[in-house]
């Protein structure tokens, strides 16, 4: 019989590595925690996406996740000035 508290690490192990990963908060309903994941879905999918720094990336998909575009967006140059 395996040790009970080495499966017990590995599921806690499982969970900390899950938690490097952005995610959508829990707070929000369902409808939105989808929207959310679909944007970010079709960010990682779209060939312009893989222009960006591996940092930018995780800002960009951070950003769509928690629905908070300030911190991000700024640094982008815009368009027609």
């Amino acid at each position: 019989m395996g040790n009970l508290f080495n499966s017990m690490e590995f599921v806690w192990r499982k969970r900390a590595d899950a938690a490097e990963e952005p995610q959508v908060p829990r707070n929000v309903s369902r409808a939105e925690r989808i929207r959310r994941e679909r944007v970010a879905l079709r960010m990682r999918r779209d060939p312009a996406f893989a222009d960006f720094t591996a940092e930018a990336q995780d800002k960009l998909i951070r950003a769509a996740l928690t629905d908070n575009w300030e911190p991000v967006l700024p640094r982008f140059p815009r368009i027609g000035m």
